[in-house]
């Protein structure tokens, strides 16, 4: 029997909740079809049990690993729906696993900060040609930094053990909301990493690495939908150095 082509990377985002492992995937692999979620755990059980091993088991996961795969919801009274998956398979619920989901979706820090962004709208004559002159001692970036969300992207870098090396927040317009260090641009509506999860309310990834002139080094960016009444806001951004992609690439 022919085995599946394993892809060649699946992006996620590990939680530790209440005590238990898990792991959100945000990108590197196909939408699941179906009409509920029932269906589309089906799917995931037919045709991507291959990832599912991939990201349970050893070296990347261990016996007490969980994860989902982030699906449509199937009622509009939901933000999102979630097929889980463990070391065995894949089963019908996990309550620290929602728990972790709703924290990466809806976080307070992150929502309040995007739409106090979007009632004041970008920095009136800021362009990303401007962007670039300003120095990162001025006032406008440290405030970017300083605020409660750069704040919470920062200590998220720095606990993350070198999985991420730059985190930043746009608001609906792709003006800067937040970040750890200052960014080439300032607002990113027009690029794909912005408009598509903004446009379609779903995670993007970057398919080739880039180099990042701010960071010197090469990445792989993955992106996801601030939600907040059912509708994306704004959208976070996140850079994965390929550095620690090699690491993990030869245990």
């Amino acid at each position: 029997m022919r085995q599946p082509q394993r892809p060649a990377l699946v992006s996620t985002v590990d939680y530790h909740t209440a005590g238990e492992p898990f792991r959100i995937v945000t990108g590197g692999v196909p939408s699941l079809p179906g009409s509920c979620v029932a269906e589309r755990r089906e799917h995931a059980a037919a045709h991507l049990d291959h990832v599912r091993r991939l990201l349970v088991q050893e070296p990347r996961g261990h016996g007490g690993m969980y994860g989902c795969f982030v699906t449509p919801p199937d009622d509009q009274g939901a933000e999102l729906g979630a097929v889980f998956f463990h070391q065995s398979g894949f089963s019908t619920a996990c309550g620290h696993g929602t728990i972790a989901l709703a924290t990466w979706a809806a976080d307070p820090v992150v929502i309040g900060a995007v739409k106090e962004q979007n009632a004041k709208g970008p920095i009136a004559g800021m362009d990303n040609g401007k962007w670039k002159t300003v120095r990162r001692s001025d006032p406008i970036v440290q405030g970017l930094a300083g605020n409660a969300a750069g704040q919470f992207l920062r200590k998220k870098i720095d606990t993350s053990a070198g999985t991420l090396d730059k985190v930043f927040l746009n608001g609906a317009q792709g003006e800067k909301v937040a970040f750890a260090e200052k960014t080439i641009s300032y607002i990113h509506k027009g690029q794909e990493k912005f408009d598509v999860p903004m446009s379609t309310g779903k995670p993007w990834q970057m398919t080739k690495p880039w180099f990042d002139e701010s960071l010197q080094a090469y990445a792989i960016q993955v992106a996801v939908p601030v939600v907040d009444g059912g509708k994306a806001i704004g959208v976070l951004v996140a850079s994965v150095p390929v550095t620690y992609l090699e690491r993990v690439a030869k245990k």
